[in-house]
């Protein structure tokens, strides 16, 4: 598995942060991993593996073009490598690839990696086939910027998405079921400013009881039962969490 570079000079940097859907296969994971490295202009920053999440978060950094490149080349390994058939682990997902935002570091605008976004997954979608959505910046309508929302009901309901024709279509690729569709899933590929992720400890043997924390917690809140058994959203404590 190839070590952290060190950091890049250049005038223009940004970073992508493709998560794939294989946090336990060390071989896959590096296969995976592997297909972002030699290429020149871009590093491979770090490679995080999550066994329960059985996911894998990559950082790539370094010039546009050559990073467009490496996440391509990261989609296309992962679209041999992972089959979602088969695949579960405690993180939600969409597909082999789940997201791959990019985040402008230097010398680049939002709207650049917004542009930068629309160029991968118009050329994922053509040249692999494959289902790509935009999200964030690079969303192509309002309701379609929260990661979230593209990915409800994950890789499992993306066959009855399809077939029924939405909500929340991909923006490019195929819209019906097919082989290569169960094989992978979908990508949602985006721009957004940096992420802060950590995980909290909570001293309780019910996991109900971490759920419910993250509810109160996080901006997309949770739905209570009314008692005509209507669900309405309550909205949590926190903006963009």
């Amino acid at each position: 598995m190839p070590q952290p570079s060190q950091p890049i000079i250049a005038e223009r940097i940004v970073e992508c942060v493709p998560n794939f859907s294989e946090g336990k296969n060390e071989e896959i994971i590096k296969a995976i991993s592997d297909a972002g490295c030699g290429i020149k202009g871009a590093k491979v920053l770090g490679i995080e593996p999550d066994a329960d999440y059985n996911r894998t978060v990559l950082t790539i950094a370094g010039e546009p073009d050559a990073v467009v490149e490496a996440a391509f080349r990261v989609i296309e390994s992962a679209s041999i490598h992972i089959d979602m058939r088969s695949h579960s682990g405690e993180h939600p997902r969409i597909g082999a690839v789940d997201v791959c935002p990019f985040v402008p570091l230097q010398g680049l605008s939002m709207s650049d990696c917004a542009e930068m976004a629309r160029k991968l997954a118009i050329r994922v979608s053509n040249e692999l086939n494959l289902c790509t959505f935009l999200y964030g910046s690079a969303a192509t309508s309002p309701d379609r910027e929260l990661l979230s929302d593209l990915r409800k009901g994950q890789y499992e309901g993306l066959k009855d998405r399809l077939d029924d024709g939405g909500p929340h279509l991909p923006d490019y690729g195929p819209l019906n079921w097919n082989d290569k569709t169960a094989k992978f899933g979908a990508v949602v590929i985006g721009s957004r400013k940096i992420l802060v992720a950590y995980n909290v400890n909570v001293d309780e043997t019910d996991a109900k009881i971490s759920r419910m924390a993250g509810s109160l917690v996080r901006s997309s809140g949770r739905l209570i039962k009314q008692d005509d058994g209507r669900r309405i959203r309550i909205p949590g404590m926190l903006d963009m969490v």
